[in-house]
């Protein structure tokens, strides 16, 4: 019997081995992304100021603020990580063995994602632009040209990040959602009854 046909001769979609080991490597870089996060954030300050110039005083203690500031957050972000990732990765090995179920939780990973990265545009806007700006606003009156364009760069990557970064990531969520819901993956996997 041929390897790539179920039990009622429907040809495998390859599309399921592929998306099925994209989410097993995205979802293992999730975690490590959570655990390297867990344990480097309270060591930013330490690990900012490892390469510290003296002229720079100012701009360190205004990242060392921000990222005070915006401890509660990053740590949230985290754990949306973390569980994005393990979903992920137990949709991957579902895939990866062809189970029917793993379609329902790619879709869960799916839209879990969508709906965090529509909440991190938000609460970039409520919470880490005006953190941001809290800390910077102050110290761009008084700051000599070097401090100014350190704060302008940082106020500038922040926000196209927080901006633009959310809609970027949305994308292979979106791709997972519209490529797996076709009738050949479902039909595929109904078949093989697992």
């Amino acid at each position: 019997m041929n390897t790539d046909a179920g039990e009622y001769g429907i040809i495998e979609p390859k599309r399921i081995v592929v998306f099925g080991v994209m989410h097993i490597v995205f979802g293992v870089l999730g975690l490590l992304q959570t655990v390297g996060g867990l344990v480097m954030l309270p060591f930013m300050d330490k690990i900012l100021r490892l390469g510290a110039v003296d002229e720079l005083e100012e701009y360190y203690q205004a990242v060392e603020e921000i990222t005070a500031k915006m401890q509660v957050v990053s740590y949230c972000g985290l754990a949306f990580s973390g569980i994005l990732g393990i979903v992920l990765l137990f949709a991957g090995i579902g895939l990866v063995k062809r189970k029917a179920r793993a379609v329902k939780l790619s879709n869960i990973y799916a839209w879990l994602s969508i709906g965090m990265k529509c909440v991190a545009v938000i609460l970039f806007f409520v919470v880490t632009k005006p953190a941001l700006d809290s800390v910077l606003d102050p110290l761009m009156t008084d700051a000599d040209a070097m401090i100014k364009t350190q704060l302008t760069i940082q106020r500038v990557s922040h926000t196209v990040g927080g901006v633009l970064t959310p809609p970027l990531m949305m994308l292979y969520p979106i791709i997972a959602l519209v490529m797996l819901n076709r009738p050949m993956v479902k039909d595929y996997l109904a078949s093989r009854g697992r």
